[in-house]
């Protein structure tokens, strides 16, 4: 099978490819957050947000969101927590953790449409992959003796987790290339679909 991944989806892919190397030909894996401890660590340097100390801009932002998640309703428990983290992580705010991931490090620069955050995936995907001493599970253990390709994905905007960052991350693969989109950030496949697109392509059809 072929599989495409992005962000978390690209983690999953690898994650699925350690388990089930023998079913899978083909990955895209289009800017993974980190696939093992050491990059994990980086990532958290990198925007704070383990230790982060939350401005007086950042906890009236959350106020307010919560304030009007309390008016939404829905079909589920979720939904107002959905509600709630989707406001923090869209709403453009000064020294926001994760404006590295787009371009002029602006969060409003983001271009992915989806209908909820999913926060309880959010915390129980990345939860499972912890173990007892805190370390992230390696999900590109075995990666080297995978015989099929690997196609890594990188915004040439994101000073996060960007190329360089990933350029490290695809060492774990023997067979592996990275494609970098010029001018996008980290939700690429919205703000280059076309060159994102024919970059998937192209490798498709190697």
């Amino acid at each position: 099978m072929i599989l495409i991944g992005h962000s978390w989806g690209a983690m999953l892919t690898s994650a699925y490819i350690r388990e089930h190397p023998e079913k899978v030909d083909k990955a895209v894996l289009a800017e993974p957050g980190f696939l093992d401890n050491d990059h994990m660590e980086m990532f958290y340097e990198r925007t704070g947000l383990k230790d982060m100390k939350p401005s007086v801009k950042v906890m009236r932002v959350l106020a307010e969101a919560w304030a009007e998640s309390l008016r939404v309703e829905g079909t589920d428990p979720q939904t107002r927590q959905d509600y709630l983290i989707n406001a923090f992580f869209t709403t453009p705010m000064g020294n926001h953790p994760l404006a590295g991931y787009y371009p002029e490090g602006k969060i409003e620069n983001a271009a992915g449409d989806f209908w909820r955050f999913g926060s309880l995936a959010s915390s129980k995907i990345p939860a499972s992959g912890i173990n007892s001493n805190g370390h992230l599970t390696d999900l590109a253990a075995g990666a080297e003796l995978w015989d099929g390709e690997a196609l890594f994905l990188s915004g040439s905007e994101n000073i996060i987790i960007g190329p360089e960052y990933q350029r490290s991350q695809m060492k774990r693969f023997p067979r592996a290339w990275l494609v970098i989109i010029e001018g996008a950030g980290h939700t690429m496949f919205g703000e280059k679909t076309a060159e994102s697109l024919t970059a998937v392509r192209n490798y498709l059809m190697r």
